[in-house]
């Protein structure tokens, strides 16, 4: 994450929180499959939540990384290709590696139903849906991500030599082209880029505008954060509504999650960094979201298994218990990197691998 903005950091970092709460509230969600395979009956406030994360989170980070994607745009030029490769290493690979290595064998070796990953598929047979795009489980976003920046690389240079409006033109045709023709893309989670080309757009717009907007909210901060807010909890019952509703719905969501972010970097950022456990996430949080899943699913297993809690204690005690394993998954990690490049820096063999791992 970029320090020179640190309330992008913020928005992102809390938007990662979110979705470890999101994914918490899965077992017990009515218009998931995983209630029906794990949990013994469906939670109304537990949907309603999970509705609410959806429309927000996700949009809010793609938001972000629309945001910063326009500033690196305007102060690092590189070739096409060069930026396509750089793409490719930070979303690709780690979608890549956590497959091989992390999904599949755990989902194999606890027998965990997931999307695309039926019961008893075996270790062979998840390979084989991970290689070709089908089972991602939670990195489907990683691949989203990559397919809609490489939409945006040729076309952002395009919007800065013609007007804005021109990108929102695009951004709003190439959304609804995917979602009405695309629907049969799975290739890779192809098909679910149609909400995030816009988001993503959105993101860049804020970049462009950061310099009118930042001291506009300093001056009426109140009238800016709840107008959005208010919008999003009017209209959010609409959001299975059409697509273009759902797509407004959750651009309000990232207007407001912008905005809310800029006034926490001036007013509580310091006070959340200072808790210690928050500190670790944000600094490691892309791992964390790496390695989140499957153990928030593990976690529900151990508590609902061990006691009948109401549906919300168990999805907050599942929240705790997969921030805390997460977190000693991610030191270890971290630990093995470092064990791993001193190694590398004594054995030539160990070097070149190193070399294609970064």
């Amino acid at each position: 994450m970029q320090s020179s903005f640190p309330h992008i950091t913020l928005q992102k970092t809390l938007c990662l929180l979110g979705i470890f709460c999101m994914h918490a509230t899965l077992p017990f969600t009515a218009d998931s499959p995983f209630w029906k395979l794990y949990a013994d009956e469906r939670s109304v406030a537990a949907t309603a939540l999970y509705s609410f994360f959806e429309t927000l989170l996700i949009p809010s980070f793609i938001f972000a990384s629309g945001f910063l994607r326009a500033h690196s745009l305007a102060h690092r030029q590189r070739a096409f290709g060069e930026q396509v490769i750089s793409r490719a290493k930070r979303l690709v690979r780690p979608w890549l590696l956590t497959v091989l290595f992390w999904l599949v064998p755990l989902y194999t070796l606890f027998d965990l139903p997931a999307f695309n990953r039926p019961l008893r598929t075996t270790l062979t047979e998840g390979y084989s849906l991970a290689l070709r795009g089908l089972f991602t489980d939670h990195l489907w976003f990683l691949l989203v991500l990559f397919w809609v920046t490489l939409f945006w690389l040729p076309a952002l240079p395009i919007v800065r030599r013609t007007n804005q409006f021109t990108g929102l033109v695009i951004a709003a045709a190439a959304a609804m082209w995917v979602q009405n023709f695309g629907s049969g893309l799975t290739w890779f989670c192809f098909n679910e880029i149609s909400g995030p080309i816009l988001f993503f757009y959105l993101g860049c717009l804020a970049y462009w505008h950061r310099e009118r907007v930042e001291p506009l909210l300093m001056r009426f901060p109140l009238p800016l954060l709840f107008t959005p807010a208010v919008a999003l909890a009017v209209l959010s019952s609409l959001s299975s509504a059409s697509f273009p509703a759902a797509c407004l719905i959750s651009s309000l969501g990232c207007a407001f999650s912008h905005l809310l972010s800029l006034m926490l970097v001036r007013k509580g950022h310091q006070a959340l960094r200072a808790f210690a456990p928050y500190r670790y996430f944000e600094e490691h949080s892309f791992r964390f979201f790496l390695f989140h899943m499957p153990t928030c699913l593990l976690a529900f297993k151990i508590v609902n298994g061990a006691s009948e809690l109401p549906a919300l204690v168990q999805i907050f005690v599942i929240f705790v218990l997969c921030f805390a394993a997460t977190g000693c998954i991610v030191m270890a990690s971290c630990r093995l990197e470092t064990v791993f490049h001193k190694c590398c820096d004594s054995k030539p063999i160990l070097r070149i691998v190193g070399k294609i791992m970064q």
